[in-house]
């Protein structure tokens, strides 16, 4: 599946095409491979800055998922981001300060490697390296508009027991690399506790966080 878009926003202009593989079975035991492919082209013109940047950049990320054992599977993936042709950008880790910041740097990593268990009534159990999008991601969120994915090394429990009701705890450590705000990787802990009460099958009634704490 490939899918174009473009958008204009405070002198950028960005342009993305994605290509995603649906998850192919893999191997005798029944596990799928996953592939994902994005191109991102971003240009911006800030003011204050006389040169103009030109970000091209190609994002893959590849993945794993095992089959499912006494209720237990595993999922791994890796991710790179490249950046294609001259780099005309500041992406905070490259040295071209005299352009303008686009926050996609070339990047290798472990993105995602997590076990999940299903053993629970109405319960799944997740912990190791993983996305986690709360809500609107406005606090917690992988950030997908940018190359290089968000991730948090956690322990996220969700509970479905109640009709309409969704319970959502985790634990995290650490986030991978936030390049937005810094080129050192975040050392974070942050607790919470998220209910959710669903009164329509399209609708949401927003939600209630019950306790959170964040230390950096």
């Amino acid at each position: 599946m490939s899918v174009w878009g473009a958008v204009s926003l405070a002198g950028a202009v960005l342009m993305t095409a994605d290509v995603a593989v649906a998850a192919e079975p893999f191997g005798v035991d029944g596990g799928t491979v996953s592939l994902n492919a994005r191109f991102r082209l971003e240009h911006v013109d800030q003011e204050g800055i006389n040169r103009t940047a030109d970000a091209s950049t190609l994002r893959l990320a590849l993945g794993y998922r095992t089959p499912k054992k006494q209720d237990i599977q595993g999922f791994i993936e890796g991710e790179v981001v490249e950046s294609i042709g001259s780099a005309r950008y500041n992406s905070r880790t490259n040295n071209r300060t005299s352009f303008p910041v686009v926050v996609d740097p070339d990047t290798v990593e472990l993105n995602q490697a997590y076990l999940r268990y299903d053993g629970l009534p109405a319960t799944g159990v997740v912990v190791g390296r993983q996305v986690i999008n709360m809500a609107n991601q406005r606090h917690i969120g992988a950030v997908g508009f940018r190359q290089n994915h968000q991730t948090f090394d956690a322990l996220r429990v969700t509970n479905r027991y109640f009709e309409k009701v969704t319970i959502d705890a985790f634990f995290f450590v650490r986030s991978a690399p936030d390049f937005r705000s810094s080129l050192a990787p975040r050392v974070v802990q942050y607790r919470s506790i998220r209910l959710e009460y669903r009164v329509q099958t399209r609708r949401r009634c927003g939600a209630v966080r019950l306790r959170s704490f964040v230390r950096y």
